[in-house]
């Protein structure tokens, strides 16, 4: 017999073998190398508008370190309200409807449609000022249901915001803040501001936002009754408005103070929160582990421990600021 054909009847008998103990070729019998998984998982991704780009490719890298990768193990199927909330339902149906293996979503509405869609599918929130009073989680430690995530939120925020926007522009007897009554977690916030303002002996003037149309109105109120800075809050509706928010703000010189760096980047004067990409980054580990088989029901909602005050040194000369002496050793990052 050749060395051909003795070759060909061993495999042939390998093959008969590995059949015989259950097992295929490609599985191996100590001979040939195991197969891969080939399973495909399906992710849901509900977001407000694609300026947030730069974070959610920091959500899918930190995926991609840790073994799920877009187009080969892993499907991410997105969804932009493009500042609709009210796409949000339907984008959740259609995600139980397919179904998806995790739901991801960024901001309350969404994430409030995606656990009324489903109390099967997993879903994680990329950062929600406040989850339990939100109704998304039972407590914090213990979500229970079908939620977690990342909370944003803490009673120092609120407080360290007014703080900082009082020393850098000095000797202001009026804050104002933009409003979203719509937001329970902004009622909140806008409560934790005056509470920190009251203590610095600074009055607060609330501007209710209802839409975009509203929004160069209220800056003209601020400017009207003299307040001597402005403080954004953290929501969905002011982030989709990230640019014509900074714009009015250059256009009336109004001293701003905004929830994160992204206004910041794009001109704004200050902000002081958690470094969102980061935020994403860490989401995606909750995603890994839900993938990996974890209930969310498990795993505790997180919040922040690092914040930064981030400002912008261009806009700061153009408003005629200086930084206090006090107030420079604290700036995690200066943005010329």
């Amino acid at each position: 017999m050749s060395r051909e054909n003795r070759r060909d009847c061993f495999r042939a008998a390998l093959g008969l073998a590995c059949l015989a103990i259950g097992l295929t070729p490609q599985m191996g019998c100590g001979l040939v190398q195991p197969r891969q998984s080939t399973a495909l998982m399906r992710i849901g991704y509900m977001a407000s508008t694609h300026t947030n780009d730069a974070l959610f490719a920091a959500f899918t890298q930190r995926l991609s370190e840790l073994g799920w990768i877009e187009g080969q193990n892993l499907t991410v199927e997105w969804r932009y309200t493009d500042g609709d909330d009210r796409l949000g339902p339907t984008f959740a149906a259609e995600f139980a409807h397919l179904p998806v293996d995790v739901i991801v979503c960024g901001y309350t509405p969404l994430i409030q449609a995606a656990k009324r869609a489903t109390n099967t599918i997993p879903v994680v929130f990329t950062g929600d000022n406040d989850p339990v009073g939100d109704g998304l989680v039972a407590s914090l430690a213990k979500p229970g249901g079908n939620v977690t995530g990342i909370s944003l939120m803490s009673p120092q925020v609120g407080a360290k915001r007014v703080e900082f926007a009082t020393q850098i522009v000095p000797g202001i007897a009026l804050l104002a803040v933009l409003d979203d009554p719509t937001v329970p977690s902004v009622t909140l916030e806008v409560e934790s501001l005056r509470t920190a303002a009251k203590a610095l002996g600074v009055d607060v003037l609330d501007l209710k936002i209802a839409t975009p149309d509203n929004l160069e109105s209220a800056f003209r109120a601020a400017v009207g009754d003299r307040a001597g800075v402005l403080v954004v809050p953290s929501t969905n509706f002011f982030s989709s408005q990230r640019s014509w928010i900074v714009d009015l703000a250059a256009k009336y010189r109004l001293p701003t103070m905004y929830p994160i760096r992204e206004y910041v980047d794009q001109g704004g004067l200050m902000s002081y929160g958690t470094n969102r990409r980061d935020d994403f980054r860490h989401a995606a580990s909750f995603v890994y582990k839900v993938l990996r088989g974890a209930k969310p029901a498990d795993l505790p909602v997180e919040q922040p421990t690092l914040y930064e005050l981030v400002v912008n040194v261009r806009t700061m000369e153009a408003l005629g600021l200086t930084t206090p002496a006090s107030l420079a050793p604290l700036v995690t990052e200066w943005i010329q």
